[in-house]
């Protein structure tokens, strides 16, 4: 979704600054974020205590910033650890991630506008297989495991806080805009099987490691 909105903005007016972009999007955010987590931080000292207090407050900043989910990376062993269950910040991850793809979009859009349709195809491919490949690697570890074959890599608890890959996502949000412009059946079905995989695959291989 958030792929689609942001490609069909900048369409809408391409020659938007990146003030006008950040003040459409990122403050539209940060001014509820930086109210809940006063109101959240004020009703935590009654109820953590000290460690707990100074790691959420590390996270409700790192919030701010724009990279709380890199914080949670660096202090946390995994999203559904111990470690993590009492930061009632723990779900802020995905808000840095929000704003590392809103900044990624914006340049990526600034750097493309002018390109031709053929390099544009060909950047966001590459782009959008590479970060597919980075978010499958663990499902499709699960899966391999689960036939009781050895997978050469070890599992990455911590790829659930990165950005990369997320990017594939976006793009895809943005593939949909430009969907209804496709006249080749073959194409379109294609494309939704594709999407259709990408879909079921994680689920697929959590249920088989399970």
């Amino acid at each position: 979704i958030m792929g689609f909105l942001l490609i069909k903005g900048f369409i809408n007016k391409p020659e938007i600054t990146i003030l006008q972009f950040a003040s459409r999007k990122l403050a539209r955010l940060y001014i509820p974020l930086a109210a809940a987590i006063i109101l959240t931080c004020g009703l935590s000292l009654f109820c953590l205590d000290a460690n707990l207090l100074a790691n959420m407050g590390q996270t409700g900043i790192s919030s701010l910033l724009g990279e709380g989910n890199f914080q949670l990376k660096r202090s946390t062993t995994g999203y559904f650890a111990h470690d993590s269950s009492l930061n009632p910040f723990l779900h802020l991850w995905y808000l840095g991630v929000t704003t590392q793809l809103f900044v990624l979009a914006y340049l990526a859009l600034v750097f493309l506008r002018h390109k031709k349709t053929r390099t544009i195809i060909w950047v966001l491919s590459l782009t959008g297989g590479i970060s597919l490949f980075c978010a499958i690697l663990n499902p499709l570890r699960s899966f391999i495991s689960s036939a009781g074959l050895i997978c050469p890599w070890e599992y990455n608890v911590f790829s659930y806080y990165d950005t990369i890959p997320r990017i594939w996502e976006l793009i895809a949000g943005g593939t949909v805009l430009i969907l209804p412009e496709i006249r080749n059946r073959k194409a379109s079905l294609l494309l939704c099987v594709a999407a259709l995989i990408m879909i079921l695959f994680p689920a697929l291989s959590k249920s088989c490691s399970s």
